[in-house]
């Protein structure tokens, strides 16, 4: 799926709600609470690698795309990059990305980059997944 900064990827858009997600993604999912503290429920749509989490008002405000989903940015497969070149293809548009123990985030584009063991050893440490987020999405976590 191709990413739309801020706005969605492939056909899904943030604001949708699980009805239209469904519809659009149109393959069998399952829904369920991603933890003892989620407030609301995922949709995992397993044959194509990945969940769409929900806000409090019904409507779609990020997808999670695991190793075996595709997401493509500049014509580029996040997934396939190693976490040094993602960052610096990220960075070439944010400069101003958030780094953690396990991953980084471009706010700006509303990408986020699950790298564990990133910070302790960033040579093999491997990109295990990519959130696309909407404006303010880390603000209301």
């Amino acid at each position: 799926m191709i990413v739309h900064p801020l706005r969605g990827v492939g056909a899904l858009r943030f604001g949708m709600t699980p009805t239209q997600v469904r519809k659009v993604l149109g393959v069998p999912y399952t829904s369920f609470r991603k933890g003892p503290y989620a407030q609301y429920p995922t949709d995992a749509f397993d044959s194509l690698g990945i969940h769409v989490y929900y806000k409090q008002v019904g409507t779609c405000e990020a997808v999670e795309f695991s190793r075996a989903g595709t997401v493509i940015w500049q014509a580029e497969s996040l997934l396939e990059k190693t976490p040094a070149n993602l960052f610096s293809l990220l960075a070439h548009e944010d400069p101003e990305i958030d780094e953690n123990p396990d991953g980084f985030a471009s706010h700006k584009l509303g990408i986020a980059a699950y790298v564990p063991g990133y910070k302790k050893d960033p040579r093999k440490a491997r990109v295990e997944g990519i959130l696309v987020f909407e404006e303010g999405y880390y603000a209301n976590q």
